[in-house]
C-alpha cells in the first residue's frame, strides 16, 4: 500500500465511543440478521459445513442468492469477491455475537511505538470473529499506488481450525482491513488477507521488518509524522499491528471496559462521527471491567463461543447509506506471507 499525494486531515469530532461499523452500514437493514443470516445458518447445519471457513461459505446456496441482493447484476467478477469477503465476516460477525473491540490511542500507540514482544503467545481470538476498531483517524492506508491514502477504520477477523494431513492442526484467520469510512461517502474500502498459526508454521512476520526501508508506521503523509499519524503499507505491518492488539486484549483483562450501546438519536449533529449501535469494548490503560460484565478469554476453536446469534443487548444502527455501502466497497490484498503466504485479493499490500 502506498500512498499519494495528500495533506494531512483538518481536526474533526470524534466520538468517545464506538463508530458505526461497516456490519452496520451495509448488513444492519434489510433483514439479514432477521431472515438472510439465520437461513444461512439453518444451511450451514443441515450440510454439516462450518460457515467460519471462507472455503466452506462459499459452498452455501443461500450465500450466493444473498449477494444477487447487494450486488448490480453487471458487476465483474472482482467485485462479486470482494462483496462475497465482506458478507462472509459480516455473518461470522453476527454469528458470534457481534463482538466489537475499541482500541483506545494510548494503546495504540503503546503497541506501535514500544513494540512489545510477543514471544510465547500464539495468535488466538477472544472469540471466533471479532471486529477490532482503530482510533479515528489515526493509521492511515491506501488499495493501490495510484489511490489516495484514507483512514483505517479497524479489522474484521475469523478464526476457524485447519487441518493437514501431513501435520497437526492449526489455526486459520482470515482477515478483512476496512479502510475509508466517513460521513460523506456511501461505502468504503477493504484489503482481505489471511494467515495460519500453529506448530512447525512459520511467524517471520511478528519479528521481521515490515518495510523494505525506514521503521514500521512510519508516516508517508505530508506532515503526518509531526501530526502523530501512522502509515500501514505492508501486509506485515497489518499483521503486526492486529497481532499485538490481540495480544493485549488477552494479556491484560483488567483493562477492558464493556459498554452499553449508544442511545438512538433521532439525528446526528453536523460534523459529528455517527455512533454504533452495538455492545463494544473498550480496550484502554488501567481500565476495570464493568460489574457482572464478563471478561473475555481467548477462544480455542470456534466451538468455544455461544453462536446462536448476536448479543441481545446489541441494538442494529440504521444507517441512510446502508443500501448504498455494499456497492461501493473495493478490495486489494497482500503480498507478505505468514506459513508462506498470507494471501490477498487484488493490489499489493
Amino acid at each position: 500500500m502506498t500512498d499519494g499525494p495528500q495533506q494531512v486531515p483538518q481536526p474533526r469530532a470524534v466520538p468517545a465511543g464506538a463508530r458505526l461499523t461497516p456490519y452496520e452500514l451495509v448488513f444492519g437493514e434489510a433483514g439479514f440478521e432477521t431472515r438472510i443470516f439465520p437461513s444461512l445458518v439453518d444451511e450451514a447445519e443441515g450440510n454439516g459445513d462450518d460457515p467460519a471457513s471462507r472455503e466452506r461459505f462459499a459452498f452455501l446456496t443461500l450465500a450466493a442468492d444473498a449477494l444477487r441482493g447487494v450486488i448490480p447484476t453487471e458487476a465483474p467478477r472482482e467485485a462479486t469477491e470482494q462483496h462475497r469477503a465482506l458478507l462472509y465476516h459480516s455473518f461470522n460477525f453476527w454469528r458470534f455475537g457481534r463482538r466489537l473491540y475499541l482500541l483506545e490511542k494510548p494503546v495504540a500507540r503503546y503497541l506501535v511505538e514500544a513494540a512489545p514482544g510477543l514471544d510465547g503467545w500464539e495468535m488466538r481470538l477472544p472469540h471466533p470473529s471479532v471486529y477490532l476498531q482503530l482510533p479515528a483517524n489515526l493509521f492511515w492506508a491506501s488499495i493501490s499506488a495510484d489511490v489516495p491514502p484514507e483512514p483505517v477504520d479497524g479489522f474484521f477477523v475469523v478464526q476457524s481450525r485447519g487441518t493437514d494431513p501431513l501435520g497437526p492442526p492449526y489455526h486459520h484467520f482470515e482477515v478483512l482491513m476496512v479502510l475509508g469510512i466517513r460521513r460523506e461517502r456511501a461505502g468504503f474500502s477493504i484489503i482481505p488477507f489471511d494467515l495460519e498459526v500453529g506448530p512447525g508454521i512459520a511467524d517471520d512476520w511478528a519479528d521481521a521488518p515490515g518495510r523494505d526501508a525506514g521503521p514500521d508506521f512510519a508516516s508517508v503523509l505530508p506532515g503526518g509524522e509531526a501530526a502523530g499519524l501512522y502509515s500501514i503499507l505492508t501486509t506485515g505491518e497489518a499483521l503486526k499491528l492486529l497481532a499485538r492488539a490481540l495480544w493485549y486484549i488477552q494479556a491484560h483483562p483488567e483493562d477492558l471496559v464493556h459498554e452499553q450501546p449508544a442511545e438512538r438519536r433521532t439525528r446526528d449533529r453536523p460534523g459529528t462521527v455517527a455512533l454504533s449501535r452495538l455492545a463494544w469494548c473498550r480496550v484502554g490503560f488501567g481500565g476495570a471491567a464493568s460489574p457482572g460484565a464478563p471478561v473475555d478469554g481467548p477462544a480455542d476453536s470456534a466451538d468455544s463461543a455461544d453462536s446462536a446469534g448476536p448479543a441481545d443487548s446489541a441494538d442494529p444502527a440504521r444507517s441512510a447509506d446502508a443500501a448504498d455501502a455494499a456497492d461501493s466497497a473495493g478490495s486489494a490484498g497482500g503480498d507478505d506471507s505468514a506459513r508462506g503466504r498470507a494471501a490477498g485479493e487484488g493490489a499489493g499490500a
